[in-house]
C-alpha cells in the first residue's frame, strides 16, 4: 500500500519502517535468536507507526483482503499449533531434561 501512493516525505518514511521492519522479521527465518516477544518489538513499533502515517485515506479492498488473509491464516495455523502440540516444560528444570 506504501508503494502506491505518490511519492513524498510521510510515504518515504513510513517505507522505510516497514523495509526495517520486514528486513529484521526476515533475518530471524535465516537465524533465529529467540521468539521471546522482546526481538519483536521494534518490527511491531515501526510497522504500527507506518500505519499511522498512511492512515490518512482507507486502503484498497484488494489491500484489505490479503491483509485479513493473512491474518486469518496466522491465527489459524497458532490456534491449530496450540491445540495440537504437547505443553512446552513448565520450569527450568524441565527444559534442560
Amino acid at each position: 500500500m506504501s508503494l502506491s501512493r505518490p511519492r513524498d516525505p510521510v510515504r518515504d518514511l513510513a517505507t522505510a519502517l516497514l523495509v526495517s521492519a520486514l528486513a529484521l522479521e526476515a533475518s530471524f527465518a535465516v537465524l533465529s535468536i529467540a521468539s521471546d516477544l522482546r526481538y519483536h518489538l521494534w518490527p511491531m513499533i515501526s510497522t504500527a507507526v507506518a500505519v499511522v502515517l498512511l492512515a490518512d485515506r482507507a486502503p484498497p479492498r484488494k489491500i484489505l483482503a490479503v491483509g485479513a488473509s493473512a491474518l486469518a491464516l496466522v491465527v489459524v495455523s497458532g490456534t491449530a499449533a496450540r491445540v495440537m502440540l504437547p505443553q512446552p516444560p513448565q520450569t527450568y528444570a524441565g527444559m534442560l531434561g
